[in-house]
C-alpha cells in the first residue's frame, strides 16, 4: 500500500513537471510571435516614414524646379523685350533700304516653301487718299510707311524699309509670288489669298525689329490693313487712324535675318 502511494506521489510530480515544462514552452513561443511582430511592425513604419520624407523631398525639389522654370521664363521674356526696344533707328538710303527688302523677301520666299505657303511683298498700298504720312502702330511707336512730308520723316522715330505678307494660296501656289502683277487695289488680297487660313503680315523697321500682324483665320485683309494716314497739315486723326496694332514678331529666325542685312550698312 505504501508503494502504490509513493508511486501516486511520483506520477503526480512528474504530471506536474510535465504541465510546467508544456506550460513554459507556450509562454515563450507566444512571447517570440509578439516581438517578432512587434519589430515587423516597426520595420513597416520606418519604411512608411521613409517613403514619405521621400516624396516630400520631390515635391519640395519639382516645386522648386517649377519656380526656377518659371523665374527663368519671365527673365528671358524681360531680355528679350528690353533686347527689342533697346534698337535706335538706322540712316539708310531708298537704295539700301530697297535692297534690304528684296533680300529679305527672297529669304522669305524660302521660308514660305517650307511650310507650303505662298509670300509676296505687296504688305502695303492704297487707294486715293490725302497728301498726310501713312503709319502703323507698334509697341515702339508709330512706324512710317510712306512718306508725303507731312509730318515728314522726322516726325517717326521709325520707318519702314518694306514688308511681306505669308499666306495660303487658293490656287496653291508656294514661295515667293508677285501678287500686285495679278491683282489690283479693287481686287486686293482676294484674287489668290485663302482668308480662312492664317495670314502674317511683315514690316521691317529700320530699329532691326520686325513686326507682325496676325490677319486672316475667317476676316477679310487688305494691302491698307493695319495701316493709318495723317491728315493733309501732318496731324493725327483718330479718324484715319490705324485699324490693328503690329506686334514685335515672334519668328526669331526673321528677327536674325533683318538684323544681319541691316548689319552690312552700320
Amino acid at each position: 500500500m505504501k508503494k502504490k502511494q509513493i508511486w501516486l506521489v511520483i506520477l503526480g510530480v512528474v504530471v506536474l513537471l510535465g504541465g510546467s515544462v508544456f506550460a513554459g514552452a507556450a509562454f515563450a513561443k507566444h512571447h517570440a510571435q509578439k516581438v517578432e511582430m512587434s519589430a515587423s511592425s516597426s520595420s513597416l513604419a520606418a519604411k512608411e516614414r521613409s517613403m514619405s520624407e521621400a516624396s516630400s523631398k520631390a515635391a519640395s525639389e519639382s516645386k522648386a524646379s517649377s519656380e526656377s522654370q518659371a523665374q527663368e521664363s519671365s527673365d528671358s521674356a524681360t531680355m528679350s523685350s528690353e533686347s527689342h526696344t533697346s534698337q535706335s533707328s538706322v540712316n539708310l538710303t531708298a537704295a539700301q533700304a530697297e535692297k534690304i527688302n528684296q533680300a529679305f523677301n527672297n529669304w522669305a520666299g524660302e521660308r514660305a516653301k517650307m511650310g507650303h505657303m505662298a509670300v509676296t511683298n505687296w504688305y502695303f498700298d492704297h487707294g486715293a487718299a490725302g497728301r498726310g504720312d501713312w503709319y502703323a502702330d507698334s509697341p515702339d511707336g508709330e512706324i512710317q510707311v510712306q512718306n508725303q512730308d507731312n509730318p515728314g520723316k522726322a516726325g517717326f522715330k521709325i520707318h519702314s524699309l518694306g514688308g511681306c505678307v505669308f499666306y495660303k494660296s487658293k490656287s496653291g501656289k508656294i514661295g515667293q509670288q508677285d501678287l500686285s502683277a495679278e491683282s489690283s487695289i479693287a481686287g486686293n488680297y482676294s484674287v489668290d489669298m485663302n482668308f480662312d487660313k492664317p495670314i502674317s503680315k511683315y514690316l521691317l523697321g529700320d530699329n532691326g525689329v520686325v513686326y507682325e500682324l496676325k490677319l486672316g483665320n475667317g476676316s477679310p485683309a487688305s494691302t491698307n490693313t493695319g495701316f493709318g494716314e495723317y491728315n493733309d497739315d501732318g496731324e493725327y486723326t483718330a479718324k484715319y487712324a490705324p485699324d490693328e496694332t503690329f506686334q514685335v514678331s515672334e519668328d526669331a529666325a526673321a528677327q536674325s535675318e533683318l538684323k544681319a542685312l541691316i548689319a552690312q550698312y552700320q
